[in-house]
């Protein structure tokens, strides 16, 4: 068979192998970068897990101390007999609360990991079927060079046009490679980004549910419950702050563009005070305190919500950007065989 007869009979397989490259070319920078999003990912875990185990031991040492001054009558009445039951009573405050503390700090790592696993294991299961894909486009790049092979065996210095071609479609590759990168990694930003939104606002609905048993509390309704649902919501705006935080510091490590949020400390009361210390004037101070807490997280939600924009405008970017690449991709692609179709035509 001629070289003329061997173009003509391979056109067929040979369009349909550009058409398979051309649906599976996202997958190998796709999985490049997701090998190091789950690099990072596992480096986090293994932080984390450091970090719960310095926290446990924090709690169990506080626990005892706590437990100390909750349960100790002859401490108790030694102080009072010294006239200084104010400052036992300070002191068994401030017990509890570096207790309290400590668990709320140890909960939150945990916390942490628990979306830290389920992150990985989403990572893990879009690793796999990329590395599916690559699979199929390795199989399609080898049958083609196979089919080339078979055909322009050898050098051509006879086709020069032929070699300029095939180096144009190898740097409009390289190109697409990089935009892919691009794209995915924004792409990722962007889902990360969603689930700091979703906790920011959990955080918010929450602050928002204590600012209003507060209110509650200062006009003398709600009693013990009222102090107690406040703390309960404050504590869980606590922890989807912590959530918030380390989400968008994840996303900040994949692009420079993401900038970490600014912490907000927000309110939190302890049993004892409550107790011991509840009038109308600490309700007031607590309540602007709450307040406070409140604009601060508005206002980084503001910005969580800036920075999720921006990022969805660099993907659309980015986006663009990739099909005008694959479009040229496809277009050197294409004229290279074309080249070669001419070139053994005209022998």
């Amino acid at each position: 068979m001629s070289t003329h007869d061997k173009i003509l009979s391979a056109a067929s397989e040979n369009a349909s192998l550009l058409a398979a490259l051309a649906e599976t070319d996202y997958a190998a920078p796709a999985l490049h970068q997701q090998h190091a999003y789950i690099r990072d990912l596992k480096r986090e875990i293994s932080e984390n897990d450091v970090q719960q185990q310095k926290l446990a031991g924090t709690t169990k040492t506080e626990l005892k101390d706590h437990e100390k001054y909750r349960d100790s009558t002859v401490r108790r009445f030694a102080y009072r007999v010294g006239g200084k039951k104010e400052k036992f009573q300070e002191k068994a405050s401030k017990e509890e609360k570096e207790y309290f503390d400590a668990v709320t700090a140890e909960f939150r790592a945990k916390q942490s990991r628990a979306t830290l696993d389920a992150n990985l294991k989403d990572a893990e299961k879009f690793r796999q079927e990329l590395e599916g894909v690559v699979s199929q486009h390795d199989g399609y790049q080898k049958r083609l060079d196979e089919l080339y092979n078979s055909i322009f065996s050898g050098p051509t210095p006879d086709l020069p046009q032929e070699d300029e071609k095939e180096q144009i479609v190898a740097q409009v590759k390289s190109e697409f490679d990089q935009a892919q990168s691009t794209l995915s990694v924004e792409s990722q930003i962007i889902s990360i980004l969603h689930e700091a939104n979703k906790a920011m606002k959990q955080a918010l609905i929450n602050m928002n549910q204590a600012e209003s048993m507060s209110e509650f509390d200062m006009v003398g309704f709600g009693g013990s419950y009222a102090d107690l649902a406040e703390r309960n919501h404050l504590s869980i705006a606590q922890s989807q702050m912590s959530t918030v935080h380390m989400l968008v510091n994840s996303a900040s490590r994949l692009s420079p563009a993401v900038h970490p949020l600014a912490n907000v400390d927000v309110a939190q009361s302890n049993f004892m005070s409550d107790v011991l210390f509840d009038n109308i004037f600490s309700d007031y101070s607590f309540h602007k305190k709450i307040q406070a807490s409140s604009q601060g997280m508005h206002r980084e939600a503001s910005n969580l919500a800036g920075q999720l924009q921006a990022a969805q405008q660099r993907e659309e970017a980015s986006r663009q950007s990739l099909d005008e690449t694959k479009n040229r991709l496809e277009g050197a692609r294409q004229s290279l065989q074309d080249t070669r179709m001419q070139a053994f035509q005209s022998i």
